[in-house]
C-alpha cells in the first residue's frame, strides 16, 4: 500500500487528517488543559479587588484619618480655602510633599503621624484594615475582564463541540464525549462561581469609588488602589522617620545632659 511507503511523520499527519473536527478538538482539549490554571490565576485578582473595596468602605480607622487630614487642611487654608467638606483622593499623596517651613526634613505627614501617636494611636494600625489594597493595586481590570470573557466563550465552544460529537455515530475507542462531558459539568460550575464573584467585585468597586466621590468609569482599580498603596508606603516611611527623629533627639538630649554634668563637676 502507498501509505506503507510514507515517512513516519507523513503517516502521522495522514492518520490525524482522518479525525473528525481535528482542529476544533485540539482547541477544546487545550482549553480543558489550561482551564484550572486560568481560573486559579484570575480568582485571587478578583478577590483582591473585592476585599479591598469592602475594606476601604468599612474601615473606621481610615475614616478617622481622612477626617484628621481634612481638619489639618482646613486649618492650613483658613481664610483662603478653609472649611472644605472633603478633598479629592489625588490630594492624599501630596501630604508627604508638603514640607515644614521650619524644618525641611519634616512634612505634613510626619506631623499628622506625630498627632496620631499622641491622641489617636489606634489609627496607626490602619494597614490592618486595608491590607488587600496592595494586591488590588496590581490588578488590571481591562485584562481581567477580557480573560473572563475568553473563559466564557471558550466554555461555549467546548459545549458546541461536545454537542456536535454527540450527534455523530460513535467511533470505537474515542473517549472525547465522556471525557468532555465530565469536564463541561465541572467547568461550568467553577466558571459560574468565578463569574458571580467577578460581578460582585465590579459592583463593590463601583460603590467604594463613588463613596470617595470619584467616577468609577474614569478610574481603574489599579489607579484607585494605587493611591492608597502609595499612601501606606509613605505613611510607614514617615512613621519610621519620626522614630529616627525621636531617637536622635533623645541621644542629643542625653549627650547635652552628660556635657552639663561634666561641666558642673
Amino acid at each position: 500500500m502507498e501509505i506503507d511507503n510514507m515517512a513516519r511523520a507523513d503517516r502521522f499527519l495522514y492518520e490525524i487528517s482522518k479525525i473528525v473536527h481535528y482542529e476544533q478538538r485540539i482547541r477544546t482539549l487545550f482549553y480543558k488543559k489550561k482551564f484550572q490554571e486560568r481560573v486559579s490565576d484570575s480568582k485571587p485578582k478578583i478577590e483582591a479587588v473585592l476585599e479591598a473595596s469592602k475594606e476601604l468602605h468599612r474601615s473606621k480607622r481610615l475614616k478617622r484619618l481622612l477626617e484628621l487630614i481634612l481638619a489639618f487642611g482646613n486649618y492650613m487654608n483658613r481664610g483662603a480655602r478653609g472649611n472644605a467638606s472633603g478633598f479629592h483622593l489625588a490630594s492624599l499623596n501630596r501630604i508627604a510633599d508638603t514640607k515644614s517651613s521650619i524644618n525641611r526634613n519634616m512634612t505634613l505627614l510626619h506631623y499628622i503621624i506625630d498627632t496620631l501617636e499622641k491622641k489617636f494611636k489606634d489609627v496607626l494600625k490602619i494597614e490592618e484594615d486595608i491590607h488587600h489594597v496592595r494586591q488590588a493595586a496590581k490588578v488590571n481590570l481591562n485584562e481581567l475582564t477580557k480573560e473572563i470573557q475568553s473563559l466564557k466563550s471558550g466554555l461555549q465552544e467546548v459545549q458546541k463541540e461536545l454537542e456536535y460529537h454527540r450527534s455523530q455515530p460513535p467511533q470505537h475507542g474515542d473517549k472525547f464525549v465522556p471525557v468532555m462531558k465530565e469536564f463541561i459539568t465541572t467547568a461550568t460550575y467553577r466558571f459560574s462561581e468565578l463569574e458571580d464573584t467577578f460581578q460582585e467585585m465590579k459592583q463593590r468597586y463601583d460603590q467604594v469609588v463613588k463613596h470617595f466621590g470619584e467616577d468609577p468609569s474614569h478610574l481603574q482599580p489599579d489607579e484607585f488602589f494605587a493611591i492608597f498603596d502609595t499612601f501606606l508606603t509613605s505613611f510607614n516611611e514617615a512613621r519610621q522617620d519620626n522614630e529616627t527623629f525621636r531617637r536622635k533627639r533623645e541621644d542629643d538630649e542625653k549627650r547635652a545632659k552628660q556635657d552639663t554634668e561634666v561641666f558642673i563637676v
